[in-house]
């Protein structure tokens, strides 16, 4: 129990690193003259792989919460209410304000508005990612009931959410030209896959040869998901934006792809059976001790990197048309800058008394921080 526990704490840890390298990668978006060189091959293959950063943690709150026998909805509206929805009111209007003062725009009556349709819409960046957790948590009773309990039938239903799923980002993608468009109620359905795939992923036990087999068809999913985005990215310089976004979102790095479905699931297998790999990692206090430390700063971490980014970005220079920097460097560099910046305000902030709530941390359990036992 404690190894398996330790497992999550470790791919919560490879998430939260993944969320912010995906949002420190700027060089494939920002110099696309640099399109095959080594710098930009590095920044794509490593994109290629951070991108199943969130539907790592869903499956993670997937393996957690579906697992409890005793779902009632009294329990989940409490952990929701604390842990989820006081952090999305606040850093939303953290974020909307903050956005405003930069913009130098006045707050009005018609800004308050669009505010709220635009929290209606979901569009509030990162933060996406709270009404996700949500909208699990509130199906989650049902989804233990109807197809977990149900064992004649949890394997076709898993295989008919994943389809529907690969269904939605291809409707919405090429048939409706919808893309990422919904609203705040409806925003966790298509997570479903990712909720489910997590719960039956973390109960699967495999051997040193399978471990390494599906390390090598995982490298093999990176390798094929850069060389596609390479060739789209030379399609949408030639004006080919068939697997493009109107705001340049790369189809190939969508979370509902069936490329992304097989590296999420593959990934969350080789981090929860590293044992097999590194059968004495778990022996470590020391290891096991900063493993626990950044894994409970996690949530902090998703909520604030993009604030630090700004800043820093800001007093270092660190904005891409102004580094000297050899690039393939300075997305490391960047990324390692924004991780320990972010890291080191969560852990002071989340010791101060009714602030640490912004983070989902309550006053009685301060020492169990936001997703070490609820997510």
């Amino acid at each position: 129990m404690k190894n398996r526990i330790l497992s999550y704490d470790l791919i919560r840890v490879f998430a939260i690193v993944a969320v912010v390298a995906t949002h420190t990668e700027n060089i494939t978006s920002s110099t696309t003259n640099y399109l095959g060189g080594i710098s930009w091959w590095f920044a794509n293959t490593i994109h290629s792989l951070v991108m199943i950063s969130v539907p790592l943690f869903v499956m993670l709150s997937g393996a957690l919460v579906l697992n409890k026998e005793n779902l009632t909805s009294q329990y989940l509206s409490s952990k929701i209410i604390k842990k989820f929805l006081v952090p999305l009111i606040f850093w939303w209007l953290f974020y909307s304000f903050w956005n405003s003062w930069q913009a130098q725009t006045i707050i009005t009556f018609s800004t308050i508005q669009a505010l709220l349709i635009n929290l209606f819409k979901v569009n509030i960046g990162h933060l996406y990612f709270l009404p996700v957790i949500i909208g699990l948590y509130l199906l989650a009773p049902i989804i233990r009931k109807s197809i977990i309990n149900n064992q004649s039938k949890q394997y076709q239903s898993l295989a008919v959410i994943v389809s529907l799923s690969l269904l939605y980002q291809s409707l919405t993608f090429f048939v409706f030209k919808l893309y990422n468009a919904t609203n705040i109620f409806f925003i966790a359905i298509p997570f479903l896959a990712y909720f489910l795939l997590g719960y039956y992923l973390a109960k699967l036990k495999i051997s040193l040869k399978q471990w390494w087999f599906v390390f090598l068809v995982s490298l093999i999913i990176v390798g094929i998901v850069s060389v596609a985005t390479y060739y789209n990215t030379l399609a949408f310089n030639q004006e080919l934006t068939v697997f493009w976004t109107p705001a340049g979102g790369n189809f190939f790095w969508q979370p509902f792809t069936i490329f992304a479905i097989l590296l999420a699931s593959f990934v969350f297998i080789l981090l929860n059976n590293i044992q097999v790999i590194l059968p004495k990692l778990f022996q470590s206090k020391i290891t096991c001790s900063w493993l626990i430390f950044f894994s409970n700063l996690s949530f902090g971490i998703y909520l604030v990197h993009p604030f630090v980014i700004d800043r820093i970005d800001h007093f270092f220079n660190l904005a891409i048309h102004l580094t000297s920097l050899p690039l393939w460097f300075y997305y490391l560099y960047r990324t390692a800058v924004i991780l320990a910046f972010s890291t080191v305000m969560v852990a002071i902030v989340q010791k101060i008394p009714y602030l640490r709530k912004i983070f989902g941390v309550s006053e009685k359990s301060a020492e169990n921080l936001i997703f070490e036992k609820t997510v």
